[in-house]
């Protein structure tokens, strides 16, 4: 919940939700959600004009059938995109940083954009991945603690791959 107030009443309602058994969570717990459900954030998992709706996985919402000007070009970026968004499932404990590489028998092939540990799914972490690499269930190895963790890609959304959720 977000709780609204005037701020002259802030401290008031403060007390009285951790009396009442409240626990504040920030913008962490936030985060920690949008990252196990596969949701893109600006400036933190991409930057515009870097990539395109394709790298991002974003194909549902692309519409090539249109009489836009782009479509065309759109459409044959759409038919062999260079990078695919995706989740990885981190062995270990150690959480990568932001920005830690992804490789593949020693070949850089992505980035990680979000690392996150999960209460339910355990440290994982959204990345930015070589189109080649980004099949379900692949095998690659993510930089951590001066060292390389196994790690398993995934489906995008974790919690929630067919974006049932918002619609329920």
């Amino acid at each position: 919940y977000e709780v609204v107030m005037a701020p002259s009443d802030a401290r008031t309602v403060w007390d009285a939700l951790i009396e009442a058994g409240g626990i504040p969570f920030g913008l962490t717990a936030i985060d920690l959600a949008r990252t196990e459900i596969g949701l893109i954030i600006i400036a933190v998992d991409y930057n515009p004009g870097e990539l395109s709706p394709w790298d991002l996985s974003m194909d549902r919402f692309i519409k090539t059938d249109t009489e836009c000007v782009g479509a065309a070009a759109l459409a044959e970026r759409g038919a062999n995109p260079p990078k695919r968004f995706k989740t990885l499932r981190i062995e270990g404990d150690a959480v990568p940083q932001y920005g830690a590489a992804v490789t593949k028998d020693g070949s850089h092939v992505g980035v990680v954009t979000s690392p996150a540990t999960s209460p339910r799914l355990g440290t994982i972490g959204l990345a930015i991945l070589d189109a080649e690499v980004a099949n379900d269930g692949e095998k690659v190895e993510v930089a951590v603690e001066g060292g390389t963790a196994p790690a398993t890609v995934e489906v995008l959304s974790l919690l929630d791959p067919d974006k049932e959720r918002p619609r329920a």
